[in-house]
């Protein structure tokens, strides 16, 4: 079964845990009528709002009791730590007030699942934890998330979209039981440190075995 990916436009790649059930994208055109005295009021269109994708994700550890928000929460909730990024959209006007140089923002996106392609910023990420271990520790989360499209390019493709952003490129490995990210980290050619910060890790120390952690090649 194909899974479902999110990549951030710095690389890092996580792979969902169970595919979701539907997926929605919606598409809005702004329309205004026309201030006209008249027997019939006349539309006048205005602009085409950005495209937005909503879904809901689960994600479940009860296997093994590994703490769900470090094995796959945190992953999704480290997009939106500021980061100084330049802008991705030629199109900007450069010299406007305030879009000189790299901004401080949070990561865009791209989510694809077999040919459907999304790119754009995660604008809403709520967490509700449904399942606790005895130590009172999550292991089951259900995740809601909504994405607003970030155009860079003309095309406009029905039902999704893909864009010219170039996306390192990033292998992913799978941490095994007993593994720790030490010997993970060593076996890649990296340190510890930077694989925990490619992949939202805030304890390097534990990390669940069947974690999924991806690397720059």
């Amino acid at each position: 079964m194909e899974k479902a990916i999110f990549t951030t436009e710095m690389g890092n790649k996580f792979i969902v845990q169970f595919n979701p059930t539907d997926i929605q994208l919606s598409a809005k055109a702004s329309w205004q009528e026309q201030e006209a005295q008249a027997d019939v009021s006349l539309l006048e269109f205005k602009k085409v709002d950005p495209r937005t994708l909503s879904m809901n994700l689960i994600f479940d550890t009860t296997t093994n009791n590994a703490d769900v928000r470090t094995s796959y929460v945190n992953h999704l909730m480290s997009v939106f730590l500021l980061k100084e990024l330049p802008d991705q959209n030629p199109s900007h006007n450069q010299q406007g007030q305030g879009t000189m140089g790299p901004k401080k923002r949070n990561q865009l996106v791209r989510f694809d699942w077999s040919s459907f392609s999304f790119f754009g910023a995660l604008t809403s990420l709520d967490v509700k934890y449904t399942m606790f271990a005895e130590n009172g520790q999550p292991v089951r989360a259900e995740v809601k998330l909504s994405m607003t499209e970030y155009t860079t390019q003309a095309s406009y493709q029905v039902g999704g979209s893909r864009h010219n952003i170039t996306v390192p490129q990033v292998k992913l490995v799978q941490m095994q039981a007993g593994q720790t990210l030490s010997a993970m980290a060593n076996a890649l050619g990296t340190t510890a440190g930077a694989l925990a910060a490619a992949n939202g890790i805030a304890d390097p120390l534990s990390v669940a075995a069947g974690t999924f952690l991806g690397f720059n090649r």
